[in-house]
C-alpha cells in the first residue's frame, strides 16, 4: 500500500505498488523532495497558520551564538527549539552546565553523566527560553529534479487510483521515476486560474485532464506549480484530487475537463518577474 500523497503532508488513501518501488522512492527523490516541503511548511506556519496537524521541522534553521536550532511549525507559527542538547564543559573538560530540550531528556543527560562518573552532582532548573527578534531566514526554493520526480509520481498516483494503471504503467514514467530514463515534466508556467477555483486556497492539489493531449498540474501548499505530460487517452475525463492540510481532508472527483494548457519553450527573466 502506497500513499498516493505521502504520509509527511497528511495523506491516507493508497494504491497498490510493488514492493521495490515503495521502498526505493521512500529513501530517494521522495525522501529529498518532503525535506525542501517541510521547510516550505515552516515557512508557510510562520504566518500564523496551524499547520501542525503533520508537524513539519527545519533542521538547525538558526544558529545564534553558535548554538542551533530548529523551527517546528506550531499552532499560532513557527517555533523554535534546540537541535541537540548540549553539554558545556571547562578549560580542563569538567561539566559546568548544560541545555536539554525537555524535563526527561535532561534527567536522562543527567543519569547517564552521574553514571560515568563525570559528575558526582547534577542541579536541573528551568530557565527562561530567549525571545529571538530580528531573525532572517533564507529560504531556497529551487525546481530540482527531486521535486519534479515527485510531482510525477503524484500524478501518476491519481491516474492509477481513476483507473489508468495500464496508461501509467507502458509509458515512461515508471523508468522516470526510477532514474533510469527521462520525462518532460516542468514548471507550469501557464494559466492555472480555473484551477484555483476547484480547490481550497493552501491544499496539495493534482489535476489530470486525460485525452488526446493528456496532463497534469501538481499544486503544493497551492504555491508550487508543476505541469507532467501524461501519455493520451481515447476518453476525455477532468479529475481532481486534493489534500487540505489545515483540516486533512482528502478528496477525489470528476469535474468538467479545464482544456489543454500551452507551456511557454522559453521564458524571458521580465517575464518571471512580472509573473
Amino acid at each position: 500500500d502506497d500513499h498516493i500523497c505521502p504520509q509527511f503532508l497528511g495523506g491516507h488513501k493508497t494504491i497498490r505498488v510493488c514492493k521495490k518501488c515503495n521502498n526505493s522512492f521512500g529513501h530517494s527523490f521522495e525522501g529529498r523532495a518532503s525535506q525542501q516541503l517541510k521547510r516550505l511548511q515552516v515557512y508557510i506556519s510562520h504566518f500564523g497558520l496551524d499547520l501542525t496537524r503533520n508537524p513539519a521541522v527545519w533542521p538547525s534553521a538558526l544558529v545564534i551564538d553558535d548554538v542551533p536550532y530548529d523551527l517546528v511549525s506550531g499552532p499560532e507559527g513557527a517555533q523554535y527549539r534546540l537541535s541537540k542538547p548540549i553539554v558545556r564543559r571547562d578549560s580542563e573538560g569538567r561539566v559546568v552546565g548544560g541545555k536539554a530540550r525537555s524535563r526527561s531528556e535532561a534527567n536522562k543527560l543527567a543519569k547517564g553523566l552521574l553514571k560515568s562518573g563525570t559528575a558526582k552532582l547534577v542541579e536541573i532548573a528551568p530557565e527562561e527560553s530567549p525571545v529571538f527578534e530580528d531573525i532572517k531566514l533564507d529560504f531556497d526554493w529551487s525546481y530540482s529534479d527531486d521535486i519534479y520526480r515527485f510531482s510525477t509520481k503524484l500524478a501518476a498516483a491519481v491516474a492509477v487510483a481513476s483507473g489508468y494503471q495500464q496508461v501509467i504503467s507502458k509509458s515512461e514514467i515508471p523508468r522516470y521515476l526510477h532514474g533510469i530514463s527521462k520525462w518532460p515534466t516542468c514548471v507550469a508556467y501557464c494559466d492555472v486560474v480555473p484551477l484555483l477555483k476547484l480547490k481550497p486556497p493552501l491544499a496539495h492539489t493534482v489535476y489530470l485532464e486525460m485525452g488526446e493531449t493528456s496532463y497534469a498540474l501538481v499544486l503544493l501548499f497551492g504555491y508550487e506549480k508543476i505541469f507532467v505530460p501524461l501519455p493520451p487517452s481515447p476518453l476525455p475525463r477532468g479529475i481532481v484530487a486534493s489534500l487540505d492540510p489545515l483540516t486533512g481532508e482528502e478528496s477525489f472527483r470528476d469535474v468538467d475537463p479545464i482544456g489543454p494548457r500551452k507551456i511557454a519553450p522559453f521564458i524571458r527573466e521580465e517575464s518571471v518577474r512580472a509573473h
